[in-house]
């Protein structure tokens, strides 16, 4: 029976050694997906250039533009809420897991380290889209002032995704923060 605790804790660190694996090899998908949303982005504005002189309502062009760059956006916004929630998943469940196996805290120190470097207050990166979507939209708002019907579409189209865009803002935010919380734990700190 002795023998049987070893054996089963052996079993479990490989479980959890297993989705660990899986948590970082799909972060790494997420990474090669977030790489190219840049260039999706700088395409997409490419293909708008192209169409400007054939397009005759240049008003729905531009409002449709900016609700496509927010959408490219969001799948950008998506991809690092993804990375967050793993990472937060690692520091909170796996690895108190797997410190109770091991008897040691000695393992899985980037976070902590990389913890340590940063300022987990630094909100500019994350706050810059919607800030800069807020500034574009009450600019557009102001200069196609007043409002014609194609305007008030765009307007509405625009405003809910900068509304998405904004909760995905304050959901990243709130998880970074989580795992910035959680780093002293994950030092063995707690």
């Amino acid at each position: 029976m002795g023998e049987d605790v070893p054996r089963r804790a052996s079993q479990l660190l490989e479980v959890h050694l297993a989705e660990y694996t899986a948590l970082t090899n799909r972060c790494t998908s997420w990474l090669a997906f977030m790489v190219p949303v840049w260039a999706v982005l700088a395409a997409f504005l490419t293909i708008v250039a192209a169409l400007w002189s054939s397009f005759q309502d240049h008003v729905a062009l531009l409002w449709a533009t900016g609700f496509g760059a927010q959408l490219i956006i969001l799948i950008w916004f998506q991809t690092i809420e993804e990375q967050y929630r793993a990472i937060f998943y690692i520091l909170h469940r796996l690895r108190p897991a797997v410190r109770a196996l091991v008897e040691t805290s000695d393992f899985w120190t980037y976070e902590p380290y990389s913890a340590g470097r940063c300022d987990p207050l630094s909100w500019w990166g994350e706050w810059t889209s919607p800030i800069v979507a807020v500034c574009l939209l009450i600019s557009a708002g102001i200069y196609r002032w007043p409002l014609h019907e194609v305007d008030h579409a765009g307007l509405g189209f625009n405003v809910g995704a900068l509304a998405i865009q904004t909760a995905k803002t304050i959901v990243r935010v709130r998880l970074r923060l989580d795992i910035a919380r959680a780093v002293p734990s994950a030092r063995g700190e707690n």
